[in-house]
């Protein structure tokens, strides 16, 4: 997916032409280094007081050579710090040191323990990134439907670069279905906030396949105008159980995920809602509530994937899909 990126840049960039940069007037890049300076001792004092936040923002000004000189060294002993307390921006951001090769040695296996722990916790781009490393098998055996999987996951929490990704697998059909409305209605939504690969992919790309009609593009704009955050797209002639026992698999992904990060050993190739949910509870990360809720979630996609004899209504499947954005977001 990274190359196929690429090429759609290249793509845009030889149809649309380069945009220029602007240089900001030298009293802003004085001023500027003033705060930066002010930042980096401010943040100096609370890191050393163990405060994970601080030592992130300290993390990323060595990183970036930003009030003091570039020294990836310190960038990772600071993230490392920030990282070990459970900090889901330092998990990332060291991941992407071992993953970009920056101030040591490349090392993928420590970039996928990293960027993992983060993604489980629901950080969007910790999940585009493990999107991106199933994609292209950065560190593991490519794997386009686990990419679509954690594109999915940021996505739906209104990651504009995950929409774009997720955008191109459903274009090209690389890990779902060749899809051009759902194509066209997250790349919409990537777009709107101001994704421009994705707005050159929407407006020149697809209207030159001759499948794309106008029906199909009127369809993608209700779908992207309708969404909201939490909500995995689908199309109109979709049936409810299909889109329900999506958002179980979802589920059951999360929660084999969560399990991993924990070091909760789950012997059952493959577990059931229900079995992960209680493995979970067994191990103290969930509380008697939580665990019930997730039950009735597990109910609910049951009936959505089992049940031949009824259709779950819109507002069950609602509450599925609604239901798992929240454990996504809360259980990790």
């Amino acid at each position: 997916m990274h190359y196929v990126k690429l090429i759609f840049t290249l793509m845009l960039a030889v149809l649309v032409g380069a945009c220029g940069e602007s240089t900001a007037p030298s009293s802003s890049k004085n001023e500027a280094a003033s705060t930066t300076e002010q930042s980096f001792v401010e943040s100096k004092k609370r890191a050393d007081f163990g405060d994970a936040d601080a030592q992130v923002n300290l993390g990323l000004l060595y990183a970036k050579g930003e009030g003091v000189p570039q020294d990836f060294a310190q960038a990772r002993q600071w993230y490392e710090k920030a990282a070990t307390q459970g900090n889901a921006q330092a998990q990332v951001n060291l991941g992407e040191m071992y993953a970009r090769s920056e101030g040591v040695p490349q090392d993928y296996d420590k970039a996928m323990e990293w960027i993992q722990k983060a993604a489980a916790q629901g950080h969007a781009r910790a999940q585009v990134d493990l999107g991106e490393m199933y994609a292209d098998g950065w560190g593991v055996p490519k794997d386009a439907a686990k990419a679509v999987e954690w594109y999915q996951k940021a996505a739906v929490q209104g990651d504009e670069a995950a929409q774009f990704s997720l955008g191109l697998s459903y274009l090209i059909g690389d890990g779902v279905p060749e899809d051009s409305v759902l194509a066209y209605a997250w790349l919409n939504l990537s777009a709107a906030q101001g994704n421009e690969n994705a707005k050159g992919v929407r407006d020149i790309v697809i209207p030159k396949r001759s499948q794309f009609s106008s029906a199909q593009r009127a369809e993608a704009e209700r779908l992207s105008s309708n969404w909201k955050p939490g909500q995995v797209l689908r199309r109109e002639s979709e049936s409810a159980s299909a889109a329900g026992t999506l958002a179980g698999v979802v589920l059951e992904k999360h929660l084999a995920a969560v399990c991993e990060g924990r070091s909760i050993e789950v012997r059952k190739k493959n577990p059931t809602i229900s079995e992960l949910n209680d493995l979970l509870k067994d191990n103290r990360v969930l509380d008697v509530p939580t665990w019930r809720f997730i039950q009735r979630l597990g109910d609910l996609r049951n009936l959505c994937a089992h049940n031949r004899d009824k259709e779950p209504t819109e507002a069950e499947v609602t509450e599925l899909i609604e239901g798992v954005a929240k454990i996504s977001k809360t259980v990790y």
